[in-house]
């Protein structure tokens, strides 16, 4: 990976690419998106996230989406703000926020929605499921 990095998220593309996104090259979160091609044994820039972040979690969704969400900003702030971009595009746009905000989660569709599983919100650990981001329409409900 040509940016050294730890914290970030990993999504496998349904284009056979790895994306390695965001994460923090230990002073700060980073924008940085790198994608990793297996059958060329290569590495490539992606667009950038328009937030940095790390600590975030990351899934492939419907329609070949890759959402990026949640993580600690550089203020070190916990973030609910969702970022998507289509496998093999060019640019993030905004999504739907999360109602909570943060850090060190697991992320995946389950049931016509996202599942946000073990995060961190602030000093506290929370291990329940969090089920509200419909993708089926594009929703979020608390």
């Amino acid at each position: 990976m040509p940016t050294p990095r730890g914290y970030l998220a990993v999504v496998a593309g349904t284009d056979g690419n790895v994306y390695a996104i965001g994460g923090s090259d230990g002073a700060q979160p980073l924008t940085t998106v790198e994608v990793y091609n297996p059958s060329k044994n290569s590495w490539s820039e992606f667009a950038p996230l328009n937030i940095a972040r790390s600590h975030l979690a990351a899934t492939l969704g419907p329609e070949d989406v890759i959402y990026a969400a949640g993580g600690i900003g550089t203020t070190g702030a916990y973030l609910n703000s969702v970022e998507i971009a289509a496998v093999g595009g060019t640019v993030w746009g905004e999504f739907v926020p999360m109602t909570t905000a943060r850090a060190d989660f697991g992320l995946a569709l389950g049931g016509g929605q996202f599942l946000a599983r073990g995060w961190r919100e602030e000093l506290n650990r929370r291990f329940e499921i969090d089920r509200g981001i419909q993708y089926n329409n594009f929703r979020l409900d608390g």
